[in-house]
């Protein structure tokens, strides 16, 4: 990420209660909020060594469930940004389509591919219970 010194003078630095995950969108998101233009430039490259952190995507080995501190960013960004609602909206979306996705895994043969406990997960940190908001 690239970012002007006046964005953060403006809008201040990263939400320090996301632990990880999320913390950069509801940056981007308070950003174009209050008039700053956010780009995404897709012909860019940058290598990610994804999961270096958490070691939750290291190859050779059986995937692993998304840790609890992914799913609490995502529900607080998801109910800061945009409210209770459209959050539980979110969840309820989120889990149709991880049915639907496992369906094509299951037609294409690739039944180990998924997110382990992803809807149980989900479900499990979701604000469509009321504990959660």
């Amino acid at each position: 990420m690239m970012v002007r010194k006046d964005v953060f003078d403006l809008i201040g630095g990263l939400d320090e209660n996301y632990f990880l995950y999320f913390e950069e969108t509801d940056f981007c998101y308070r950003a174009k909020r209050n008039g700053f233009a956010v780009w995404y430039v897709p012909e860019s490259r940058v290598m990610h060594i994804a999961g270096q952190s958490t070691k939750i995507t290291e190859r050779n080995t059986a995937r692993r469930r998304q840790p609890s501190y992914w799913f609490e960013s995502r529900r607080r960004f998801f109910m800061v940004t945009h409210g209770v609602n459209y959050a539980k909206a979110t969840d309820v979306v989120a889990i149709l389509a991880h049915c639907l996705g496992t369906m094509k895994r299951f037609v294409l043969g690739r039944r180990r591919d998924g997110t382990p406990f992803f809807i149980r997960d989900l479900l499990r940190y979701s604000p469509l219970w009321a504990k959660n908001r």
